[in-house]
């Protein structure tokens, strides 16, 4: 089982607004949508535009630059099934957000 360190208080994170976080020196944008948070890397994987400046639509961060969508579950991208983006293993204990390492 992989271990778990805090990055940030649950606080912190809007409901549906994108926010950037330094972790294990990678760019990883956070996403909070109800009770759940989600983690993926920030660089949009067409052209490395930051995920973090796009918006949640329907449970997908949509990329600022050519609207590519990736789903926040699990990475899966439209314009590349099969190849999903970089996501992250996300715990909520209490007010504090963990990321798997």
């Amino acid at each position: 089982m992989a271990g778990f360190v805090k990055v940030l208080s649950a606080a912190d994170l809007a409901d549906g607004v994108p926010k950037v976080i330094w972790f294990r020196q990678r760019e990883v944008v956070l996403v909070r949508l109800g009770p759940e948070v989600f983690a993926m890397d920030n660089g949009c994987p067409h052209r490395a535009a930051p995920l973090s400046a796009g918006k949640v639509d329907r449970g997908e961060l949509v990329c600022p630059l050519h609207g590519w969508r990736i789903r926040l579950a699990d990475g899966e991208c439209r314009e590349r099934p099969g190849n999903p983006h970089t996501t992250y293993q996300v715990r909520l204990e209490g007010d504090q957000v963990l990321l798997a390492v």
